[in-house]
C-alpha cells in the first residue's frame, strides 16, 4: 500500500510538471497546419503588423506549421474585396481570413477643408457608410459558404488630432468609429470574432500627443501605421486572440528544480558558489525591431506576452555572472534572481539573437510579398483578367494605352500609376522566382526558429 501511494504520489507530480511544461503551448488562436489570410487594403499590403504576428508565432510556437499568406491591396475597399474574392482571395484556401476594411470605405476626400460648404456633404458620407455595412456583410455572407473562420479586424485610425504636415480631412475618424460599430453589428450577428485596433490606437495617440503634439501611433500622412503603429496593431491581435505570456520560466531552488514551464532542465549542478545547468527550450524569445522599441513604453508587451524568466531562490548572498553558450549575459545579484531575471530584455543571450535572425528572414519575407502584391495591384486594379496570364508584350500594350489615357486627360493619378506599371513591368517576368523565394524564406523561419539545447552557468563574483 505504501508503495502504491507513493507511485500515485510520483505520477502526480510528474503529471502536473509535465503540465507546467506545455500549457503555455496551448494557447494562441492560430493551430499546427493552419492557413491564415489576411485581406485588405495597404495597411494589409505592406504587410508589418502582420509581419509581427507571423514572428510572434514562428518564435513562440516552433512546431506548429502555419502558412501565412498577405492578400491586401492598397486603395481596397470591401467592394473591391468582393470584387477580387474568387481571383485573389480565394485561391489561398484559407482556414482563417483576417478582414480588415473602412480606411477607403469612408471616402477619405469627402471630409476635405475645401468641400465643407457642399450641399448633401451629409448625405453622401451616410451613403458611404450603408456601402460599407452592405459589402462588408457581402463579404462575410460569401466567405461563410466556404471553409474558412472569419475575423474582422476593426480599423486603424485616421489621426486628425495631431499637428502633422498632411492636409487634416477632420471627421474621418469620426466616421471610421462608426465603422467600429458596424463591425460590431455584423459580428454579433454572424458569430464572428472582433479584433479592436481601433479603441488602443486612440488610446495610444491621446497619450502621446499630451507630451507632443506632432506625435502619432500612424505617420505623418496620417494613415498608414510605420513600424511602431503596426507593432502595437500586432499586439492588440495577439491580445485578443490568447498570446501566452510565457517565453518559458524556470525556478531553481537549492539546487533542485522546483518549477518547468515550456522548457524541460537537466544536468544541475550546484557547488563551491557555481551553478550550471542545460536547458532545453520551446520557445525563442520576441525581438522587437529597433525601430518599434518605444511602442514597449505604450503598450505592455514585454508583461503579458514576453516572459522569459529564469528564477533561482537559497543562492549564497552576493553578485552572479550570467553565462549561456559561454556568452556572458550580464551580472546579477541574488535577490534579483531569486524575483526572477526576464531574459527576454536581454539582447545578448544566443536565444535573442536566434530570435532577432528569425526577425531578419520574416522582414525579407514581408518585402518579397509586398512584391508580389504589388504585381497583384496592377492586374486587379488595370488589368482585364484574360491578360494575366499572357506574354509581356501584351500587358505592355494594355498598360501603354492606360497610361497614354491618363497623361491626355491629364489625370492626377498618372505618376503614382506609372510607378506602379514600371514595378511591374520589372517583376512580373520574376513573378515565380518571388514566389518560390517566400515559400524559401518561410521555410528557413521555421527552421530558424527552432530553439536548441543550451547551457548556463552561474558564478558568484568574488569580493
Amino acid at each position: 500500500m505504501h508503495i502504491r501511494v507513493l507511485l500515485l504520489i510520483l505520477y502526480v507530480v510528474g503529471s502536473s510538471r509535465l503540465h507546467a511544461q506545455t500549457k503555455s503551448a496551448e494557447t494562441g488562436l492560430f493551430k499546427d497546419g493552419d492557413k491564415v489570410n489576411f485581406i485588405g487594403n495597404s495597411i494589409t499590403h505592406g504587410g508589418e503588423f502582420h509581419t509581427n504576428i507571423l514572428l510572434f508565432y514562428a518564435t513562440r510556437f516552433p512546431e506548429r506549421n502555419i502558412t501565412f499568406y498577405n492578400s491586401g491591396i492598397w486603395g481596397d475597399n470591401a467592394s473591391d474585396m468582393l470584387r477580387r474574392l474568387d481571383t485573389d482571395i480565394l485561391t489561398n484556401d484559407a482556414d482563417w481570413s483576417i478582414i480588415m476594411a473602412g480606411m477607403n470605405d469612408v471616402n477619405r476626400a469627402l471630409y476635405a477643408p475645401a468641400r465643407r460648404a457642399e450641399p448633401n456633404l451629409e448625405a453622401e458620407k451616410q451613403r458611404h457608410l450603408n456601402n460599407y455595412r452592405n459589402n462588408l456583410e457581402a463579404l462575410i455572407q460569401r466567405l461563410q459558404k466556404t471553409d474558412t473562420r472569419i475575423l474582422l479586424q476593426k480599423p486603424s485610425i485616421y489621426d486628425q488630432t495631431g499637428d502633422l504636415p498632411a492636409e487634416n480631412q477632420l471627421g474621418v475618424n469620426d466616421a471610421l468609429q462608426k465603422c467600429t460599430v458596424i463591425i460590431d453589428e455584423l459580428a454579433k450577428k454572424y458569430g464572428v470574432q472582433t479584433v479592436d485596433y481601433f479603441t488602443l490606437m486612440q488610446q495610444v495617440n491621446r497619450q502621446l500627443q499630451a507630451a507632443d503634439p506632432t506625435a502619432t501611433v500612424v505617420s505623418n500622412d496620417r494613415i498608414h501605421p510605420g513600424a511602431l503603429g503596426s507593432f502595437v496593431m500586432a499586439y492588440q491581435f495577439l491580445k485578443e486572440t490568447g498570446a501566452p505570456a510565457l517565453v518559458s520560466r524556470l525556478h531553481l531552488k537549492k539546487g533542485k528544480v522546483e518549477e518547468e514551464q515550456n522548457c524541460t532542465v537537466q544536468e544541475v549542478r550546484q557547488a563551491k558558489g557555481r551553478l550550471s545547468f542545460a536547458i532545453q527550450e520551446r520557445s525563442l524569445p520576441f525581438a522587437v525591431a529597433a525601430e518599434a522599441e518605444a511602442a514597449l513604453a505604450l503598450v505592455p508587451f514585454t508583461q503579458e506576452m514576453n516572459q522569459e524568466v529564469l528564477q533561482v531562490t537559497r543562492l549564497k548572498k552576493g553578485t552572479y555572472t550570467l553565462l549561456i553558450d559561454s556568452t556572458r549575459v550580464g551580472v546579477f545579484t541574488s535577490a534579483e534572481l531569486a524575483k526572477g531575471v526576464n531574459l527576454a530584455l536581454q539582447q545578448n543571450t544566443p536565444q535573442y539573437q536566434q530570435a532577432l535572425r528569425v526577425r531578419q528572414l520574416a522582414e525579407q519575407r514581408r518585402l518579397v510579398q509586398k512584391q508580389l502584391r504589388d504585381i497583384r495591384l496592377v492586374e486587379v486594379r488595370y488589368l482585364p483578367a484574360n491578360l494575366w496570364a499572357q506574354d509581356m508584350p501584351a500587358l505592355e500594350r494594355a498598360m501603354d494605352a492606360i497610361l497614354q489615357d491618363l497623361q491626355a486627360k491629364k489625370d492626377a493619378r498618372y505618376l503614382g500609376i506609372r510607378n506602379y506599371f514600371e514595378s511591374y513591368r520589372k517583376n512580373k517576368p520574376r513573378e515565380g522566382q518571388l514566389e518560390k523565394e517566400a515559400a524559401q524564406l518561410m521555410v528557413d523561419i521555421r527552421r530558424e526558429s527552432q530553439p536548441v539545447l543550451r547551457t548556463y552557468q552561474l558564478e558568484k563574483k568574488s569580493r
